[in-house]
């Protein structure tokens, strides 16, 4: 008799990372609105993809399988319940400011959980420059009676010995849901969650689908266009040195001198939103 890991569902496959986590018999199924990531990741008879994630883990024995389309729309198509243990939800799109607002809304996030079992959870990536968005998920999870925590993982490997170091380590930042608080318990040590906190309900509102969901206020963690135009005059900055930089210090130095001001007060103007 053969055992596995549960079935997990990944939401969003990009680089197919997750399946380098999956067992030998496990199932693990993904979704992916782009057609794109599906031909750098998912597997093709005689083409080695870009990114091998999901056929070295074919190859370990675990069964992956891709459902391509919109994402929300693919799911509640298949009209699961009660089956998976885990669900990995990527909400971004493909851009640092679209995101798929349909999969955390209040009937987004039930549609999730019903297809968990009993003690099944919920993991939302909600990373992000810009965005806060654990008020929103927070609220939405509460108003259907489910519990939320934000998890914060300093990306780092504390199973490695001290004398190695983890050069690659990024951190990230999720929301999990579940239907009760000690499913929510984590082992921060080993898994390198840096900070545990309980998502503030009253801050966020309750995005319905059909509803006013815009991104504002308490959900903005730095202002995008100061975010964008600070990005430019740096660009802009850069893209002189690679012309004059290297024939005319002078020049460069001047044009430095002049643009550090203006990068200045932008970095002063985003420190002064609040960071929750």
């Amino acid at each position: 008799q053969m055992w596995s890991e549960p079935p997990v569902a990944v939401v969003g496959l990009e680089a197919g990372t997750v399946a380098g986590y999956a067992h030998p018999g496990q199932v693990m199924d993904f979704y992916e609105w782009n057609p794109e990531f599906a031909k750098l990741s998912w597997p093709t008879p005689g083409k080695r993809n870009y990114f091998t994630f999901v056929a070295d883990a074919k190859e370990r024995g675990a069964y992956p399988s891709l459902y391509p389309g919109e994402l929300r729309e693919t799911f509640a198509a298949r009209k699961i319940r009660g089956y998976y243990h885990v669900i990995d939800v990527e909400p971004y799109r493909d851009s640092l400011w679209s995101m798929h607002k349909e999969l955390i809304t209040k009937e987004g996030i039930q549609m999730l959980m019903e297809s968990t079992v009993e003690n099944g959870v919920v993991c939302i990536h909600i990373s992000h420059r810009y965005f806060e968005l654990s008020p929103v998920i927070g609220a939405s999870a509460r108003s259907l009676g489910y519990f939320a925590k934000v998890i914060n993982d300093d990306g780092r490997d504390y199973n490695l010995p001290s004398t190695l170091k983890d050069e690659a380590a990024v951190s990230s930042e999720w929301v999990m849901i579940a239907r009760r608080p000690e499913l929510l318990a984590a082992k921060k040590k080993r898994f390198g969650i840096s900070r545990i906190d309980t998502p503030d309900p009253l801050r966020g509102p309750v995005w319905t689908d059909g509803g006013d969901n815009w991104i504002r206020g308490e959900l903005l963690r730095r202002d995008p266009g100061i975010g964008a135009l600070e990005s430019n005059v740096g660009d802009f900055s850069y893209r002189v040195g690679l012309l004059f930089g290297s024939r005319d210090f002078t020049l460069q130095r001047r044009i430095d001198d002049e643009l550090r001001p203006l990068l200045n007060l932008l970095s002063a103007v985003q420190k002064s939103y609040r960071k929750y």
